[in-house]
């Protein structure tokens, strides 16, 4: 009999939420690759909070690995506090407490559901994996025993700029990594903020001047040196257990002048986002969607095509949705 892939599943839904990108931005920070090569020796006691909880993240496969094992204790949400709308498949559907008398004295602790009577075993298995993982994963996150929050106010267009400051950071960061020859090294923040379209209205159209066209260019550069910064910014706030926040976060001294030197060495072996880099972050964000291995097919185009997979993915969900019952 098949059964469904539970990795797969979890993927699915993660990818949904803004726990997917808290990751994706966590990996993006050199501190903590350093951190967890470090082992934890680092004089920033946030920064060393953060991994201690989090744990190594670049030693997993995939994210839904690391979600298994580590995101109940850290993000930990009611299974009851999911979206009550009902749109589940199969005709299953999710009871909420006021249809629920009395049978449970810790109601928090259950996701009560009705199952049809003529529902296949195969299509129950599936059904249950997926709303088990929906319940953990899109909880309301604002118990108070949660140990890492989500920002809760956040706007529609915030959400999907999420994606764009991190299209705008991988492609920024593939572009100063390309090789010499590649056409991609000659990118400047104008062909990265062009090819994102992060400013569509600024495109330049046949029968511009040429002022015209150096004050579109210029408007798009600004806009990716922008989008750049945010997600900059992002990953200083998630090195201290906060997202998506872009507040100026204080300085603190984290490396001995050893360390400093052996990061420094470390980088220019490459050790940190070597030629692969990009390729790794696709399959361990989105296992699903892998096209090569190990980066031995990858050259400017598939780089190009990664960062479009990212790109194309839906806006994550605002927890204003869900509510207390």
């Amino acid at each position: 009999m098949d059964m469904p892939n539970h990795g797969l599943i979890t993927t699915k839904v993660i990818s949904s939420t803004l726990f997917f990108w808290w990751i994706a931005f966590l990996r993006q920070s050199q501190d903590y690759w350093w951190i967890c090569q470090q082992h934890g020796d680092c004089m920033d006691s946030r920064l060393v909070r953060v991994w201690q909880e989090f744990g190594d993240i670049f030693k997993y496969p995939t994210l839904s690995q690391w979600w298994h094992e580590n995101a109940a204790r850290l993000f930990d949400s009611p299974q009851l506090e999911m979206d009550f709308d009902n749109k589940l498949g199969s005709g299953l559907k999710v009871l909420s407490p006021r249809n629920i008398k009395g049978e449970f004295d810790n109601l928090n602790q259950y996701l009560c559901i009705a199952i049809p009577l003529d529902l296949d075993l195969i299509s129950l298995n599936r059904e249950i994996v997926a709303i088990f993982e929906l319940a953990r994963i899109r909880g309301t996150h604002n118990c108070n025993g949660a140990r890492y929050l989500l920002k809760t106010k956040i706007k529609p267009q915030s959400l999907k700029n999420i994606i764009n400051y991190y299209c705008s950071l991988t492609l920024k960061q593939t572009v100063i990594r390309s090789e010499f020859e590649s056409p991609l090294h000659k990118w400047g923040d104008y062909e990265i903020g062009r090819h994102l379209k992060l400013a569509p209205q600024y495109d330049i159209q046949t029968g511009d001047s040429l002022s015209q066209m150096k004050v579109k260019q210029q408007k798009i550069r600004i806009k990716q040196s922008q989008h750049y910064k945010s997600a900059l910014n992002l990953i200083a706030n998630v090195e201290i257990g906060k997202f998506p926040y872009q507040t100026e976060v204080e300085f603190v001294k984290r490396w001995s002048e050893g360390q400093s030197r052996d990061l420094k060495k470390a980088i220019d072996k490459h050790q940190w986002q070597p030629k692969n880099w990009l390729d790794r972050e696709h399959t361990f964000l989105l296992p699903e969607n892998a096209i090569y291995q190990n980066g031995s097919d990858l050259n400017s185009d598939s780089e190009i095509r990664l960062i479009e997979d990212f790109r194309s993915m839906m806006p994550p969900q605002t927890l204003s949705k869900y509510k207390n019952y």
